[in-house]
């Protein structure tokens, strides 16, 4: 269960099972029968705990807000720790 977290198709809330979280729009989550029912135009990360998701949460705020030009420059990659995570919760 994700506590707090509104599937962004359906409405659902809080999102049951699994849930996934768009890595490009901030705010964007579907639940696991709206995720197989829609068409994605953008990566969809699958969270299984709502730890997971408080994770990623906090990392995806450094890829959205940059802490100087220079981090700016790559901010659309991501950092190698969130990278070995997202693979390791789609595995």
């Amino acid at each position: 269960m994700h506590p707090g977290i509104r599937c962004s198709v359906c409405g659902a809330c809080p999102i049951l099972g699994i849930r996934y979280m768009c890595y490009e729009r901030d705010e964007v989550n579907l639940c696991e029968e709206c995720e197989r029912n829609s068409v994605k135009d953008y990566p969809m990360l699958k969270i299984r705990t709502w730890e997971q998701g408080n994770f990623l949460a906090e990392k995806m705020k450094l890829k959205h807000e940059p802490a100087s030009q220079e981090d700016e420059k790559v901010s659309g990659e991501k950092p190698e720790e969130l990278q070995s995570f997202i693979d390791s919760i789609n595995a």
